[in-house]
């Protein structure tokens, strides 16, 4: 069992309605960290966490889901940005 530090940022803080949570997950894969936020956020929620143009960050550095998280890692979602 590991436990995690989850941030959200900007629109999707204002979605989940916290800037972040502590997660205990049994390993440190990408479907523990999912199957742990299901039971914490709405489903339409934990889609808008997983979309295609949402960036997950470990300890500040973009994630690509393969190297398992570790105990007291801080995963940040980062929604995408728009500029004008």
């Amino acid at each position: 069992m590991i436990t995690v530090q989850i941030r959200f940022l900007a629109r999707l803080r204002e979605a989940v309605g916290q800037a972040g949570m502590t997660l205990a997950m049994e390993t440190g894969t990408l479907v523990a960290l999912r199957q742990a936020l299901s039971v914490r956020v709405e489903a339409s929620i934990l889609e808008r966490l997983f979309a295609e143009n949402v960036r997950i960050a470990v300890n500040q550095t973009l994630w690509d889901g393969a190297t398992p998280l570790t105990q007291g890692d801080e995963v940040a979602f980062l929604p995408p940005v728009t500029g004008g």
